[in-house]
C-alpha cells in the first residue's frame, strides 16, 4: 500500500528551458525581521519527477510509524508538518527510510529527494507548459491556494484546489515546502502557506528558514531524480 501511495503520486517533468528573473532585490516585510528573496532560474536542470501533492500524514505514518505529535490535523490527507529540514534529511531520517523502502520500485540510478529551489520554482510555474501565472496555476489565488484569507487558520487536505499546468497541487499555499537549497546556513522554503498573505504565495519568492526548527506551516514535496 505504501508503494502505491508513493509511486502513483509522481509526475514526470521534462526540463526544456528556463527564463531568468533579473530582479534579485530582497523583499522585507514589516511584520518580520527575516527577508524573502527572489529567484533566478539558470537553466541547468535535468528531467525529474515531482510528487503531485505535498507529503501527507498517511505517507509519513507509513514510513515513520506515526505523525509528529504536535500535529493538530491528523487526517490521512492533510500535509504532514512539524518536521525540521535536518530531521527530514539526516541519516536514517524520512528520506533515507523512504529510499530504502522504495529502492526496488525506483527507476535505475534514481533517488527520492527534496527538490532544489530551482527545480521547485520551475515546476510550480508550470515548466514547459507555463502560463506565466502569479500563483501556481492561476492569477486568482483563491482558485489554487489555501492562504491567510480563506484557510480558517488551518492546513487543509491536499489536492482540494485547482492544480497548476503540470497537474501539481498546492504549490501555492497550504504549507510552505522545504527545498534542498541552503542559503547562508538556512534552507530555502517555497510556495507560501495557510498563514501567509497573498503576496507571500507568489511564485517568484523563496524564504530562508532555520534548518533545525519545527514549523506548523512547512511541509514536504518530493522529487525523483
Amino acid at each position: 500500500m505504501m508503494m502505491t501511495l508513493l509511486m502513483a503520486a509522481f509526475m514526470s517533468i521534462s526540463f526544456t528551458a528556463c527564463g531568468s528573473n533579473d530582479d534579485n532585490t530582497a523583499i522585507s516585510r514589516k511584520d518580520s525581521e527575516r527577508n524573502a528573496f527572489n529567484v533566478n532560474l539558470s537553466g541547468t536542470m535535468n528531467d525529474f519527477y515531482m510528487s503531485q501533492t505535498e507529503v501527507t500524514n498517511q505517507l509519513w505514518k507509513a514510513v515513520m510509524g506515526a505523525i509528529p505529535q504536535q500535529s493538530e490535523q491528523t487526517g490521512d490527507k492533510y500535509p504532514v508538518i512539524y518536521n525540521s529540514y535536518n530531521d527530514i534529511t539526516k541519516d536514517d531520517g524520512f528520506i533515507d527510510k523512504l529510499n530504502e523502502l522504495a529502492k526496488d520500485q525506483l527507476p535505475a540510478g534514481k533517488k527520492i529527494a527534496l527538490p532544489t529551489e530551482e527545480e521547485w520554482h520551475y515546476a510550480a510555474k508550470g515548466g514547459p507548459l507555463s502560463g506565466g501565472y502569479k500563483y501556481a496555476g492561476s492569477n486568482s489565488i483563491d482558485k489554487v491556494a489555501w492562504y491567510y484569507d480563506n484557510s480558517d487558520a488551518s492546513t487543509h487536505p491536499v489536492a482540494q484546489k485547482k492544480p497548476n499546468e503540470l497537474g501539481l497541487y498546492d504549490m501555492s499555499g497550504n504549507v510552505w515546502e522545504f527545498t534542498s537549497t541552503l542559503v547562508n546556513g538556512k534552507v530555502a522554503n517555497c510556495g507560501g502557506g495557510y498563514t501567509s498573505e497573498n503576496d507571500w504565495c507568489e511564485l517568484n519568492l523563496s524564504f530562508p528558514d532555520n534548518v533545525d526548527e519545527l514549523f506548523e506551516n512547512v511541509g514536504i514535496r518530493l522529487v525523483i531524480k
